[in-house]
């Protein structure tokens, strides 16, 4: 077939190509808009160190921070899940678990929906 995925027959392939892809979103300036993007901005908006949202500490303020990255990296850049945890350091189910619950928030929580649109906002800015 003229797909670009790889052979059907070979599972570690399909992941490994899985966890390179990125998909690449243009920023209203005009810059290419990567995973490291939404990291950065989150940990900005958040005044948090990269390191702190990458790791484990489960600090409310850490969870929520990374909960959020997670929703915007597929929100915006719709990257594959197994793509995302990877960027996170965090496994699959982690970055579904964290999509939902964010997008649950956001038709809940106020606070949590300002912070989602602000950061959005400033990403697509940048």
């Amino acid at each position: 077939s003229s797909s670009n995925f790889p052979p059907q027959n070979s599972f570690k392939l399909r992941c490994r190509f899985f966890m390179n892809s990125s998909a690449v979103r243009e920023t209203e300036s005009g810059n290419d808009l990567t995973a490291e993007n939404v990291l950065n901005c989150v940990c900005e908006f958040y005044k948090i160190k990269k390191e702190d949202l990458l790791g484990s500490n489960r600090r409310a303020e850490l969870v929520k921070a990374r909960q959020i990255c997670c929703y915007l990296m597929y929100d915006i850049l719709n990257l594959p899940l197994v793509t995302i945890g990877k960027q996170l350091n965090r496994d699959h189910a982690t970055v579904i678990y964290s999509k939902n619950k964010i997008g649950d928030l956001i038709g809940k929580n106020p606070s949590i929906a300002k912070d989602v649109n602000d950061i959005k906002s400033i990403i697509l800015k940048n």
